[in-house]
């Protein structure tokens, strides 16, 4: 069985990033084991000829790269705290419904605040 030792960003973390690696962490450590215990990596491009799923065969979480299933860029009006939350059914459970929706909050007014500030 793969274990997953890696969570990989595109850039900096930011908000939303954060709130999907904390859903991963805490809430996907039976369909990514080892992932509680993942390293924050930055890659500003994939490496030639890897995918999702061979990255993913090596231990690799690709968020909001790579064009998989966390990925939201190019998808309608969604985030990748959304994506990590669907993939997990959260919708469906009511103890844990609410959280993705105070994750869509916090990132709506950390962008808000952002630009403000600039």
């Amino acid at each position: 069985m793969t274990q997953f030792t890696t969570i990989v960003l595109p850039t900096r973390p930011q908000v939303d990033t954060i709130s999907a690696i904390f859903l991963l962490k805490k809430f996907a450590t039976e369909q990514f084991p080892g992932i509680a215990d993942a390293t924050i990596a930055v890659w500003t491009v994939m490496p030639e000829g890897e995918t999702e799923d061979t990255l993913a065969l090596k231990g690799t979480v690709l968020l909001d790269i790579g064009g998989g299933k966390f990925d939201h860029h190019g998808k309608e009006q969604t985030t990748a705290t959304d994506l990590v939350a669907n993939f997990l059914g959260m919708g469906q459970n009511p103890a844990l419904q609410n959280l993705p929706r105070l994750f869509a909050a916090m990132i709506f007014m950390a962008k808000v605040l952002f630009r403000t500030m600039h």
